[in-house]
């Protein structure tokens, strides 16, 4: 299990916990006890525990159905990708999705989010005066994603939107005096 192994923090208890039951109920282990356990947690408010019950029998079965070469689950991208193989297991097997939601949505750690809010107070400050909340937005994600940015070839972006716009173009060329959508 990759969140229990890895983040073994009480705090953190009922995300691995939600872990063990869905891989537990994709391999038809016996999951009563991480279904209890996740009933008294936080998560047990937002899913009809005695539903998922029935639904996560039924788990394992569309795991095998639907991509009958694994052998065993052992991890939720496995359950993910087999829920999204046919629309119609997402409707049928209805709290076992939401659950799957629930998981993918929580944060294992805060460390991103942080750094997130970090770069915001940074461009705020530097570009508070000159930038409308669109603008804002969009420099926000270029600094956050900046990895993929990185491996972007900008020139060839930019010759692509300069030669979507053709009164830019007829500006640039003349300028320039080259040819620059060729």
């Amino acid at each position: 299990m990759q969140s229990y192994s890895r983040f073994n923090q009480a705090k953190l208890k009922p995300v691995s916990n939600l872990e063990k039951l869905l891989v537990g109920a994709a391999n038809s282990d016996d999951f009563s006890e991480h279904l209890e356990e996740m009933q008294r947690s936080c998560f047990g408010t937002y899913i009809h525990c005695g539903r998922l019950g029935h639904q996560l029998y039924l788990a394992h079965d569309t795991v095998k159905t639907t991509l009958p070469k694994v052998r065993q689950v052992t991890n939720i991208r496995t359950i993910c990708k087999a829920l999204n193989k046919t629309p119609v297991t997402k409707t049928l097997l209805g709290m076992v999705h939401k659950l799957l939601r629930l998981y993918l949505t929580l944060p294992v750690a805060s460390v991103t989010s942080e750094r997130t809010f970090s770069s915001l107070r940074r461009l705020k400050t530097y570009l508070r005066s000159t930038m409308n909340q669109n603008r804002l937005n969009n420099c926000l994600l270029l600094n956050c994603h900046k990895s993929i940015i990185d491996t972007l070839d900008t020139v060839d972006i930019a010759k692509k939107l300069v030669c979507a716009d053709e009164p830019c173009k007829r500006h640039l060329e003349n300028m320039s005096r080259l040819e620059v959508c060729a």
